[in-house]
């Protein structure tokens, strides 16, 4: 239970910081960009969706509770990391595209583990049924 409770707070802690982060690279936008600013938000914050609604429904044991924080952690740590070099580190004009490709790659990260998860689980429950 510590695990799943870590891994929500960690994805809580990822989608929180990118907030912080959008809010601080949308300073000076207007109001009449702040629907697409929303969308964009919602977009850049959807990884960490994805993983507190796995974390939730993970089972109370098995390899899922070792799993999730580490993805949650690399998820995170990824983002910010690139998120820190694009507007504090290097700043760029471009750097804002970010918040548009970033969390497609923490997607389909997190989608590879759910997959691997999800054969590995598989095939455990198909060695268990034959012996």
């Amino acid at each position: 239970m510590p695990l799943k409770a870590l891994t929500q707070g960690l994805t809580l802690l990822g989608g929180i910081l990118t907030l912080g982060i959008a809010i601080y690279a949308a300073q000076g936008a207007e109001s009449r960009t702040l629907q697409f600013l929303i969308l964009v938000i919602l977009w850049a914050c959807s990884p960490y969706a994805a993983l507190f609604v796995l974390a939730r429904r993970v089972a109370a044991s098995g390899p899922w509770l070792i799993v999730l924080p580490i993805c949650a952690l690399a998820t995170m740590l990824f983002g910010l990391y690139f998120f820190w070099q694009g507007f504090f580190v290097q700043p760029d004009p471009q750097s804002g595209l970010l918040f548009i490709f970033l969390p497609f790659y923490q997607l389909a990260f997190v989608g590879v583990v759910f997959v691997i998860g999800a054969l590995t689980k598989a095939w455990s429950g198909r060695a268990r049924e034959r012996t």
